[in-house]
């Protein structure tokens, strides 16, 4: 570039040295007028562009007006936001009712926070809970792989299948024992009704006092233990209607004349189908009334007895002699066996007749 300059300088020195020095000059002051005139073309230019300044430069009251303009934009978009904020106070109000002040929304929040925190805690422990179960179910899927459950899906219906069957016939077996109880019960009671019944026709017809209207026996249930038992006991029904036990109120006579009618009455009542009836020393501790009564009972009894079956036998074991002959007399019996002692020491069974009195 310099040396564009050094060549430049040497063709003006060049053309410089064959041109006159007035055609220089003329040629300097054609360029000082063109310079000059574009001096002036820039100088308006200069000046327009200061009145175009000027004229675009607001006054002072325009410049209030803007600012004044940027204000109220800025009030109204606070206001719009007021606005939203105060939707959302409302919403907020809605939704917690029973908040009324700032304070009672930052408890509110306060109360929200440990509510968070409670089911963070939760939600931790069932994930701890989770992972544990997942671990238990690795571990039994693993223990299933294993050969000792093969078929454990068959093995366990069929074992299914005999517990519901065990407890089915564990239902069936508890309706079957109540069932049977209350059978058992109904059949009790009216058993003891019928041996009652028997006993208070077999004393009226045997006992000869006037202190005992009659007998019975009382039945007392006793459910401890989760058993359920009977326990009897023996009363009298006095004349004056005034029941009380027999035991250590009654005589010997009494005690062996009732031992006698129940016996009686168990078998009327139990005994129908059996074919013998015994007794040992019946008359033993009884007054003469007594055993007259004791006769008539028994007697009566035998005759039942021998109009439904023609088998039924009756062993009486005695000392009395009247006893026998009144029974056998009332019973129709043609003859007993009487028990007595040899000379030689020896016993023998002798058969007596009672039509002609003969052995």
């Amino acid at each position: 570039e310099k040396l564009f300059q050094v060549k430049t300088y040497d063709s003006e020195i060049f053309r410089t040295s064959k041109r006159s020095l007035k055609d220089e000059m003329i040629e300097l002051e054609a360029k000082i007028a063109r310079e000059e005139k574009i001096q002036e073309q820039y100088d308006e230019k200069i000046k327009d562009i200061s009145l175009s300044k000027a004229t675009m430069e607001p006054n002072r009251d325009q410049q209030d007006l803007i600012r004044s303009m940027e204000n109220f934009l800025k009030f109204k978009k606070y206001e719009r936001d007021c606005e939203e904020c105060q939707q959302e106070i409302s919403a907020i109000q809605k939704q917690f009712p029973n908040v009324k002040t700032f304070q009672d929304l930052k408890r509110r929040q306060r109360e929200l926070e440990q509510e968070i925190e409670q089911i963070k805690e939760t939600m931790n422990q069932i994930r701890g809970s989770a992972k544990h179960y997942a671990e238990g179910i690795s571990n039994c899927r693993s223990e299933l792989s294993k050969s000792d459950y093969h078929d454990i899906d068959k093995n366990y219906t069929m074992e299914l299948v005999k517990l519901n069957a065990k407890k089915i016939a564990e239902q069936d077996l508890e309706k079957c024992y109540k069932a049977l109880d209350r059978a058992l019960v109904k059949f009790h009671t009216l058993k003891m009704e019928q041996i009652n019944q028997c006993l208070k026709e077999y004393w009226q017809n045997t006992y000869q006092g006037d202190d005992i209207a009659y007998i019975e026996i009382k039945t007392d249930i006793d459910d401890s233990n989760n058993r359920r038992s009977h326990n009897y006991r023996l009363v009298m029904k006095c004349l004056d209607a005034v029941e009380l036990d027999m035991r250590g109120r009654c005589s010997a006579g009494q005690k062996v004349l009732a031992s006698l009618v129940v016996r009686l009455a168990l078998a009327e009542t139990f005994c129908h189908n059996c074919g013998i009836l015994a007794l040992d020393e019946p008359t033993a501790n009884l007054d003469s009334k007594n055993i007259v009564g004791f006769t008539e009972a028994l007697s009566r009894l035998v005759n039942e007895r021998k109009a439904e079956s023609d088998t039924f036998q009756l062993i009486v074991i005695s000392h009395d002699k009247e006893f026998i002959e009144s029974l056998a007399f009332k019973t129709g019996t043609s003859h007993y066996m009487r028990v007595e002692r040899e000379t030689s020491r020896y016993s023998r069974i002798v058969q007596h007749d009672w039509n002609n009195h003969q052995e």
